[in-house]
Formats: structure tokens, sequence, C-alpha cells
């Protein structure tokens, strides 16, 4: 697998981004340039000044945006990574196995004998047991060049056990125990997994939870040391007060993503800062609060406050005039698939559903399927057919479809095209009590039709007809 700089050097949203932020940096240098050599007393001196400022912030949010793409195509980068480390661990898991089942088989055979188990023999099938999934630190590191900026960045690629499995694990490795406790900021690193770091284990996973959706993976551990904090040592706090305050990056992108879901558009840099702000701004009035309890004598942790970042941005979003317009247009589609549904079957969606439409169409904006919809109508239409009729064709068919036979041969004999055809016309001539009429009857019945004497069909037969008397006759046609 190429390293993450080659992967970054091929992804055409970063390089957009980077070629922006680096265009918006040569912009601030010439306007930084000339209000360093203008004086005071120059008359342009102020706005030299203002081109200057407007410059430096014009490039401020092009890095901004330019982060924001490298951490998107970071997470790209990492998911491809797992998934090779996940193939590869599986395959070492294979391995692991059989050694673990040659040697379960070795254990079963002292208990079942009522001995005691060799205490080499545990610690061999406990110390392969443990090499499952990777163990308790499930994690490889890379380090690869972070592009457009100096120094270098790390990437973590986990293979994530369960909490519960970690906690496990950790409880039975008091090295690893203050590891974990130093990260999390706590000062007694007593080996003991209490439950001041059981409780911090669980805010940290809520944070993990909250993260996850738009920042890819992450690994546990790797977290945990990012986001070291100062301890409380054994005698501190039990509240435990974390403003999950996004930073610029992870902000945007979850604007990035509402964006595309709720105006299907792409949103600039200033509406890019100006939503993120406002919804770091809203994380820090509302932070997350983790407050031990004793329950019945159990003591526990309950979290309280904190904000859904999406539902925040998702209102804000909505206050967009193209929001509304969307859906006005979103409408104004449903409206027009619908109404063609009820032509299709017979019926005018106004006049015979009404208020309904209102409801129909609130439905399918809150998410229902159109079709579900689009059946209903469908069911209206054959509430007076014969049972039989009802029972043979498909929910989710149209009545133009399931009587396209007679409908195609009506639109050929009053030469127009099938979509012209009333289907409520079609129904009398093609719908009897005992099901669908055999086509020779049908024809027979569409020859009745008032229309059909004067049609181009009804003039080739007799023309048909006086062709058959001339031959019966022996007479040429001239």
């Amino acid at each position: 697998m190429a390293s993450f700089k080659a992967y970054l050097n091929n992804n055409a949203p970063f390089l957009n981004a980077r070629d922006k932020w680096q265009a918006a940096g040569s912009k601030r240098a010439a306007a930084q340039a000339r209000w360093e050599a203008a004086k005071e007393t120059d008359a342009n001196y102020d706005s030299l000044l203002n081109a200057f400022k407007t410059a430096q912030e014009a490039e401020r949010v092009a890095k901004v945006v330019k982060d924001a793409a490298e951490d998107k195509a970071r997470t790209a980068y990492n998911k491809i990574e797992d998934e090779k480390k996940a193939k590869e661990q599986k395959k070492k898991d294979a391995v692991t196995q059989k050694s673990i089942d040659t040697v379960q088989a070795e254990v079963d055979k002292y208990t079942r004998a009522g001995l005691t188990v060799p205490a080499d023999k545990q610690e061999e099938l406990n110390s392969l047991k443990n090499k499952l999934g990777g163990g308790l630190t499930t994690t490889t590191t890379t380090t690869s060049p972070d592009a457009g900026t100096a120094g270098a960045a790390t990437g973590t690629t986990p293979t994530q056990v369960g909490l519960e499995d970690f906690l496990k694990n950790l409880n039975d490795n008091p090295k690893a125990v203050n590891q974990v406790k130093s990260y999390l900021g706590i000062t007694n690193l007593d080996g003991v997994l209490d439950y001041e770091t059981i409780s911090k284990i669980y805010s940290k996973e809520k944070e993990i939870e909250t993260l996850v959706g738009i920042r890819g993976p992450i690994d546990r551990l790797t977290y945990y040391a990012q986001t070291k904090g100062t301890g409380t040592g054994a005698g501190g706090t039990s509240i435990d007060r974390s403003t999950n305050i996004f930073t610029d990056a992870e902000a945007i992108a979850v604007v990035q993503k509402l964006y595309k879901t709720l105006l299907n558009a792409e949103p600039t840099p200033d509406e890019q800062l100006k939503l993120a702000k406002k919804l770091q701004d809203a994380q820090k009035k509302n932070p997350v609060v983790i407050k031990a309890k004793t329950v019945n004598g159990v003591r526990e942790a309950v979290t309280t406050g904190g904000l859904d970042p999406e539902d925040f941005l998702t209102d804000e979003i909505k206050k967009d005039p193209r929001y509304s317009k969307k859906k006005e247009q979103a409408f104004s589609t449903s409206r027009a698939t619908l109404a063609a549904t009820a032509r299709a079957n017979g019926l005018d969606l106004d006049k015979n559903f009404g208020s309904q439409v209102d409801d129909f169409l609130n439905r399918i904006n809150n998410g229902e399927d159109i079709k579900n919809i689009q059946n209903i109508i469908r069911k209206q239409s054959r509430l007076f057919l014969p049972e039989s009729v009802r029972n043979s064709i498909d929910a989710d068919t149209d009545l133009t479809s399931a009587l396209g036979i007679y409908v195609n041969d009506y639109a050929k004999s009053k030469g127009v095209s099938a979509d012209q055809i009333d289907i409520n016309e079609i129904i009398p001539l093609a719908v009897t009590d005992k099901g669908f009429a055999p086509i020779s009857e049908f024809r027979k019945a569409k020859k009745k039709q008032a229309w059909w004497a004067d049609s181009a069909e009804a003039s080739e037969e007799v023309f048909q007809g006086i062709g058959q008397i001339f031959s019966n006759f022996g007479i040429m046609e001239i």
C-alpha cells in the first residue's frame, strides 16, 4: 500500500484545496508587502491595510478547508489500511486458533482425568487466546509526512476490540491500566482498574461514538493519548466535564456532509467557518457532564448534557432560503409523480384524493418511500374492479400496464399514442365479471364505439371487404 503522502498526492479534492490555500498565501504575501512598503501618511494606507487583512483571513479560511480535505483523505486512507490489517489479522487468528485447539485438547485431557492443569499449559493457552484480534493494544501505527505543512502526522489503523473485552483484558494487566490512567490524566498509578478510571473510559467512549461517523475508525488508546487531560488524582472530583468541542476540520466535515444531504450543494468557505463556529459555540455552552451516582448501593456513571452536532447544524441549515426552495421543488416533483400515477390508473389526483394530497406530500418529505403512496392510489383505482381482476394485478403495477394489450390495440385504432388513451375507456371493454375479456371480444366491443366508424381502421376494413367481393366475382381491382 502506498504511503499516506503518495495517497494524498493523488487525492483531487485535497490537491484542489491545497492549491487554493497556496494561491491565497501568495495573495496575502503580496498584499502584506504592499502594506509594509506604505507609510502611514500615504493616502492609500488604510485601503492597503484592509486589503492585507482580507487576504490574511482568506488564507486562514483556505487553510481550514485544506485541513478538512486532508482529514477526509486521511479517513479514507486509514479505512483502506484498516481493511488490509483486518485481513492480515484474520489470517493470523486462523493460525493462532489452530494452536489454541491443540493446547485446549491437552488441557481438557487433564481436566477429564481430574488432574491439575500444568501452569505452563494454562499460561500457553491464555497467551494464545490473548493473541486473537491483536490483544489489548490492537493498533498498528504508521508515520507519514503531513503534506503541505512542516513536521509529521501519525496515522493509526486499529483492529478495535469491543469495550467489554477491552476492560476485561485491561483488568488483567496492571501495567496497561497505568498506561490508560496516565492517558486519562489520573495520577494515582496503582495498577487498579477502579471506578474513576472506568467512568473516564466510558466518557471517552461517548466522545469516540460522536466522532467516528465523521472521522472514520478511531483507535481507542490513540484517542486517549491525543486527548490526554489533567489528572484529578485518587481523591479528585467524581464529576467529569467534557465539552466535546470539535476542531475546525471536524465541524467543517459535518457542515459539508449536511449541505450535500439537505441542499445538494457545496458550502462556501465563509459558510463552512460560520456554521463551524456556531457549532463550536453551542458545544461550549452544552458540555457533557458525567457524574457518579449511587443506586441501590451500586456506583454508576450518569451522563447529562451535550448536543447532537448533526441535529444542531441541520436546524441551522434549514434556515437557508435554498432549503425552502429545494423543499418546494421536491413537493412539486412528488406531486407530478403522484398525478401521473393517478392518471395511469384512471383517477384525478386532486378530485379523487383532495386534502389527502398534502398529507401524501408531507409523508414523502419526511422520508416515506413515494412507492408506498403510489400503491395507495393504485389500490383506490381497483376498488370497483372484479375481485378476480384485482387479485391478478401486482400492487405496484398501473392499470395502463396491466391492460397494456388492450390499450395498445385501442390506441392503434384511434391513430394516437398509447399514453393519450384514458384507461377509463378501456376498462368497460376489457374487464368483465369473469375477468379479462379475450382480445377478440374486446375488438368486437371496440367497433361498437361511436368513434370507430370514422376511424382509418374502419375505412381499411371497408376497402378490404369490397376487394374481397370483387375477388369472389373474378373482377380485378383497378
